[in-house]
């Protein structure tokens, strides 16, 4: 075996760049992977069929039926329903994430509750729609001023960036300023993962509204990220001489009072604060801007008042959770979303890895962390037992010190200890899950979880992500007590742990455990126990559907025939092992929409896995020959061993049928045609099915538009 080792993987060393923000032309991955909508899907996964509902997948089946041969999706239903899909109507399905550990209801085939369900969700998903034009029709008045053009301070403040911003970050700094020029009030979502650069984008909107004498609100879901937005905006904004102040529980009674009252007699420019912000009692003159972080993580209550304030003033919301294409598609028109998806060139995925809990794999953790002179997260999630970790650490590394976080604590001391870890002097932070978002430590670059198995897979990736913030190494240490044993769903989140450590995996990770609450709430899919039954991709395409109904895109989809092969047509495992890969390739084939496309997955088959094989041809065959049909007359092609037919539509004009009757009497010694009901057949015998696909050929040609 002949294994090719970089220079960087042997040395350790990353190539030189001048930046580590410097990406080139690379394509982003956040929210690239999670394309394929079938991805990964195992038998016994859930599915949602548009007409049947929801049935659990029981892998490829070969169906042999006299002469012909093909693979099938077999999909199981309540009652032992069975359907069994052939490959070309893969589009009809997709996959339906769970919710948690609960219990996934089956549709029972024949019934009628699916469809009443369906007409629900699409009830649902009109209503979402509706409400979002309101509102978007509401703030389409003037707000009575427009923001300057960027002048020194906006300049400054660009040129103190210390990287260079990648094409996403640049795309969506310059959507924001050009909404800010406008006489229509600003409302857009910056949408990137984990450590992607989001809060640049927001400081740059600062920058402009404190340029035009506004003041700004920065609202944060928890005390430890609004005090870290407090810190870079101090860091970015406080020479330019932007005066900014932090509401928290970091500050005590005397100590906001004081900024209330400065706040509301003009003397702060920016002040960034928690659901404190809120309060009635925070009075701000002049307020237009409302930058909101995380939003989907505040509370029924908080969402209410952030509404209000949002009626009437720029808003500008940061997600690190996902929004789906087919999401953001639909949204076009509605909602402006600027996504920020090109990682850190020189950033490198986190290495995880799940394994018994072991001290002596703490200790080299802990020591190759603090070898390289960094720093290390010890997440447990237990107050009480907090303290015997703590000796237990001090123990183990006397020369190292050791801070303990968690929310229970004195404010100051909670304050005091953050800001020692950030400062670099705390070697390990002994914590619970508040450092879950809101810590951003370039050189904390090792973190353990410890059981591990208690978390939800979005909020393992989230404290993964408190790490890898730099070029180094990361590492995450998933640890689960030993001799326990772990059921299914926890053992299924720490395997996706391991499998998902690619840069820009949040959509395969949110999607995997279904905490969709950012995209999900904020757009009316609903979660946490009222999990819309039609599962989420499909509700995509269902408000998707909502927004073109609502914009008056009324675009016909052309309809394509069917098309029925007499013989052999499929992907045989002798040629294509893997299931999971032979179900890529047939998704990608139902998905193809014209013969370009087409050949381009039979070239990646053929580069894979070698030349065609005649069934594996004649599957591309068919499948070129419906998509060559679309938007014909012809709805259905039958390519048979005797025969070979077509079934016109029953709009087809009966003045165009002499002509067709004369052509194909030219090339054709036997064929016949016959009406049924309003639908016209046309019928040519022949000897053997190659002779069949040379007459559909023929057809095509006739009959394609």
């Amino acid at each position: 075996r002949l294994c090719f080792l970089s220079f960087s993987c042997l040395s350790g060393v990353a190539p030189e760049s001048t930046s580590r923000w410097e990406t080139g032309d690379s394509p982003g991955m956040f929210g690239q992977a999670g394309a394929t909508r079938l991805k990964d899907l195992m038998p016994g996964d859930f599915l949602v069929h548009k007409n049947f509902g929801v049935g659990q997948y029981g892998g490829l089946k070969t169906i042999a039926a006299e002469e012909k041969k093909y693979e099938c999706l077999k999909i199981n239903y309540s009652n032992n329903g069975v359907l069994y899909l052939p490959t070309e109507d893969l589009t009809m399905i997709y996959k339906y994430q769970q919710n948690g550990a609960g219990s996934v209801r089956l549709s029972e085939l024949g019934k009628s509750s699916w469809l009443r369900q369906k007409r629900h969700a699409k009830q649902m998903a009109k209503g979402v729609i509706k409400d979002l034009i309101k509102t978007q029709t509401l703030r389409s008045l003037p707000r009575g001023f427009v923001y300057g053009r960027n002048d020194e301070l906006y300049r400054a403040l660009e040129g103190s960036f210390p990287y260079k911003e990648t094409p996403d970050q640049k795309k969506a700094i310059l959507s924001v300023v050009q909404d800010m020029e406008k006489e229509i009030p600003v409302d857009r979502l910056i949408c990137g993962d984990v450590g992607f650069g989001k809060t640049e984008v927001a400081l740059r909107a600062i920058i402009k509204a404190v340029s035009s004498n506004k003041k700004v609100f920065f609202l944060a879901p928890t005390t430890l990220l609004a005090d870290q937005n407090y810190i870079l905006s101090k860091e970015r904004l406080g020479p330019l001489g932007v005066e900014i102040e932090l509401l928290s529980r970091f500050k005590t009674k005397p100590e906001q009072k004081k900024i209330l009252e400065k706040l509301a007699n003009g003397f702060i420019d920016l002040v960034v604060g928690t659901h404190r912000l809120l309060s009635p009692d925070v009075v701000a003159p002049g307020l237009g801007l409302f930058i909101v972080d995380e939003e989907q993580r505040f509370g029924v209550r908080h969402k209410e008042i952030i509404k209000k304030i949002r009626s009437n003033i720029d808003v500008i919301t940061l997600s690190a959770t996902p929004i789906p294409r087919t999401l953001q598609q639909s949204l076009v028109g509605i909602k402006n979303i600027s996504k920020i998806e090109t990682p850190p060139k020189l950033r490198k995925p986190i290495e995880t890895i799940v394994s018994y809990f072991n001290w002596e794999a703490i200790r080299f953790g802990v020591e190759r962390e603090i070898s390289r002179n960094g720093q290390v997260y010890f997440l447990h999630n237990d107050i009480n037992s907090l303290p015997f970790f703590h000796e237990k650490l001090s123990l183990m590394f006397p020369l190292l010190s050791i801070g303990i976080a968690h929310g229970k604590m004195k404010t100051k001391v909670l304050e005091s200890t953050v800001l020692s870890f950030f400062a670099g002097d705390i070697d390990i932070l002994l914590c619970t899950t508040i450092i879950e978002s809101g810590l951003d430590v370039a050189n904390a670059n090792t973190i353990v979880i410890n059981n591990a198995q208690n978390f939800g897979l979005s909020q393992l990736y989230q404290i993964r992500g408190r790490v890898g913030r730099s070029p180094k190494q990361a590492y995450s240490l998933l640890f689960v007590p030993v001799g326990i044993s772990i059921n299914t769903p926890a053992f299924k989140r720490l395997k996706a742990m391991e499998i998902y450590t690619q840069l820009g995996s949040g959509y395969d990770i949110a999607l995997r455990d279904l905490e969709i609450r950012g995209a999900g709430n904020v757009f009316g899919y609903e979660q946490s126990g009222h999990l819309s039954p039609v599962g989420f991709e499909m509700y995509c395409d269902l408000l998707k559907e909502a927004s073109d109904e609502a914009l008056g895109k009324h675009e016909e989809k052309k309809k394509a025939p069917s098309v029925h092969f007499g013989g052999h047509a499929l992907i045989s495992p002798e040629y294509v092992p893997t299931e999971d890969d032979r179900l890529y390739f047939y998704q990608r084939l139902s998905e193809a929409e014209n013969t370009n496309q087409i050949k381009d997955v039979s070239s990646e088959l053929k580069d894979r896995f070698g030349p065609l094989p005649g069934p594996v041809a004649s599957l591309f065959c068919v499948a070129q020959m419906r998509v060559s049909l679309v938007g014909s007359s012809v709805q259905t092609l039958k390519i048979m061993s005797s025969f070979c037919s077509v079934m016109l539509c029953a709009f087809f004009p009966f003045s165009s049928l002499k002509s067709i009757e004369d052509k194909i009497s030219a090339k054709q010694h036997s064929y016949k045609i016959k009406e049924k009901g309003r639908d016209i057949i046309i019928s040519a015998s022949v000897p053997n099915i190659s002779a069949s696909l040379k007459t559909a050929r023929y057809f095509i040609n006739l009959f394609r538009v």
